[in-house]
């Protein structure tokens, strides 16, 4: 389903599941993945202290083209994906 942008929803959270703590910082780094730190300001990087295992990483919908079921034939499950606009996929929860 194609992402509308006239929807309340504005980002999706990143199934961490699916990723190492090197796959999601590398995500950031990119600049399709961010977090909310103590204050609710958007972070983009790793600082000192980071509770990786606390955090809640999402991605914003402007990014994203669409959601997809997919499934995963290795593991034998569906999985819910973003396909982004350079046509990534970025792995999500619903």
């Amino acid at each position: 389903m194609k992402v509308l942008k006239r929807a309340e929803q504005k980002n999706f959270i990143i199934d961490k599941d699916m990723y190492s703590k090197h796959d999601i910082e590398n995500l950031m780094y990119q600049g399709f993945v961010f977090w909310f730190d103590e204050n609710m300001g958007i972070r983009m990087d790793v600082v000192e202290g980071f509770k990786y295992d606390e955090t809640v990483f999402r991605i914003n919908a402007v990014n994203i083209d669409e959601i997809k079921v997919v499934y995963n034939k290795e593991y034998g499950f569906y999985e819910t994906v973003a396909i982004l606009y350079n046509g990534d996929m970025v792995h999500i929860t619903l």
